[in-house]
């Protein structure tokens, strides 16, 4: 998914308490968000996550909501559920969950209530994203992309290159050459700055349409 691709994720049975032979499709996107209460047990998986958080919340609180979940939604009695935290959940979680807090870059208490908590998350994914941006594009310097025209002013052209802006200015202008909105040009890639103009917009790229080697990579 990481690299752009769909997978097949086996769906869990919580009768079982196992994996089935189903599966369903699950598309890539800009966040991928991982779930589950022993993900940082696995260094190998441990290190393929930019951001790390172990949300705490009380013993109480956890207990209750599993009884209920698992007698409303799962048809499990009560019995069963008590017997299965007591023996199992409650040692495991002691012996393996509590212990791979210290792999967490961010602890959140009191769950999705620590608007505080939220708000520096949802900062961290925005940075994280934009590096995601800039180490793709800085790979592109000297190379040519297919730009869609934003906006024209007179100092630059602004334009759409994907997943982040470039800015053609004026220097860079083929000469007796006009621009339109939703044009479609050819622009060689001079360099990649980490923040843009609108900085939630990630990097921005400054890219020509007069550098030689435009017309050298052209005929190549």
């Amino acid at each position: 998914m990481k690299e752009g691709r769909p997978i097949r994720c086996p769906v869990y049975s919580y009768v079982e308490h196992n994996r089935t032979e189903e599966t369903r499709e699950i598309l890539p996107t800009k966040v991928i968000i991982v779930e589950g209460i022993l993900i940082f047990q696995n260094p190998t998986l441990r290190d393929m996550f930019d951001i790390k958080i172990f949300v705490e919340t009380d013993a109480d609180v956890r207990i209750l909501r599993r009884a209920l979940r698992d007698v409303e939604e799962r048809g499990r009695t009560l019995q069963s559920v008590v017997t299965q935290y007591l023996t199992t959940v409650k040692p495991m979680h002691e012996q393996y969950v509590e212990p791979s807090r210290k792999f967490a870059d961010i602890i959140v208490l009191e769950g999705g209530r620590n608007l505080v908590a939220l708000e520096m998350i949802m900062q961290r994914i925005r940075e994280a994203e934009q590096g995601k941006i800039y180490d793709e594009y800085s790979e592109k310097e000297n190379e040519i992309l297919t730009a869609i025209v934003q906006r024209v002013e007179p100092k630059g052209v602004y334009v759409e290159l994907g997943r982040t802006e470039g800015i053609l200015p004026d220097s860079e202008w083929m000469p007796g050459e006009e621009y339109h909105i939703d044009d479609h040009i050819k622009v060689y890639v001079l360099e990649v700055n980490r923040t843009g103009r609108e900085m939630l917009r990630g990097p921005q790229v400054r890219v020509s349409r007069i550098h030689p080697g435009l017309v050298k990579r052209l005929f190549e």
